[in-house]
This record gives structure tokens, C-alpha cells and sequence, in this order.
């Protein structure tokens, strides 16, 4: 998570934010195509990834998955997410990470981006990137607070 939070990063563009209601969504994940963070606002799942890292999501968690990423999704409870997907600029390696998130303000950045990308009004794309700074902003801000 250090790497990640200490790198200087531009979006470039945002491939999808959307919603992913419970019993949906695919289990297994190869060569993940772009980075993504998902906001998890229930249930438990187990992200089992290739090199052997396991990481828990459960009700207001925050969860970063790496761009080229391999890895299993198990539901131990099943439970929704709110999803956005994005590649960045300079292209970096970053770890998978998990983290509890106490400001719910952050929940209404990831519903907000997905409301702008499924009405795909004009200007939805800088709302959707301006959504994943403020997004980005809590990680690093609540990151710094706590070490």
C-alpha cells in the first residue's frame, strides 16, 4: 500500500464505475485489464490472488486491484460493491491492498461516479475522474492520518 500511496499518479481515463449487486459478478479474474477499487458495502468475500496474497472485504472496506492482476474471488457472504475501473499514468506495479474506510463520505464518490457513467451525459467522463480523485484523496489522506 505504501508504494501506492506515495506514487504521484494521473488517470488517464476510467473504463467503467459501476455497481455489482450480490450473487453477480465473475469469480475468477486472469491479466486484470486496468486497475480498479471497490468500495464494498456488505456481505464477506476472500480475493485469493496468484502470488499467494488473501485479502478480506467485508462492509465498508475499500479493496485496490492491481492492473494484470490473477485472482479468485470467494464469497463467504454474499454482498454488493460499488466498482470503478481505470488506467493510470506512469504505468507502475502496485500490491493489492485492503482498507477500512470510517468516512462514508467515500461511499458517495463511488455511487456518484456510477450514476455519471451509466447516464453518460455530457462531461460524464471529468465527472468520473473527478470522482476517483476525491476517491483517491480519502485513501491518501486517511493513510497519512494513520501512521
Amino acid at each position: 500500500m505504501e508504494k501506492f500511496i506515495k506514487s504521484e499518479l494521473n488517470v488517464d481515463i476510467i473504463n467503467f464505475a459501476c455497481f455489482v449487486a450480490k450473487g453477480t459478478g465473475d469469480s475468477v479474474h486472469k491479466n486484470r485489464p486496468s486497475h480498479g477499487l471497490a468500495f464494498h458495502t456488505s456481505g464477506e468475500k476472500v480475493y485469493n490472488f496468484s502470488d499467494g496474497t488473501k485479502l478480506l472485504t467485508q462492509p465498508n472496506t475499500v479493496i485496490y486491484l492491481p492492473k494484470g492482476s490473477n485472482y479468485i474471488v470467494n464469497k463467504k457472504v454474499a454482498g454488493d460493491c460499488y466498482a470503478t475501473n481505470f488506467d493510470i499514468s506512469p504505468q507502475t506495479d502496485f500490491e493489492p491492498f485492503v482498507m477500512p474506510v470510517k468516512n462514508i463520505t467515500m461511499l458517495e464518490h463511488f455511487k456518484n461516479a456510477e450514476k455519471s457513467w451509466t447516464a453518460k451525459k455530457p462531461g460524464y467522463m471529468f465527472k468520473c475522474k473527478a470522482e476517483l480523485y476525491n476517491i483517491l484523496y480519502f485513501i491518501y489522506s486517511t493513510y497519512w492520518y494513520y501512521i
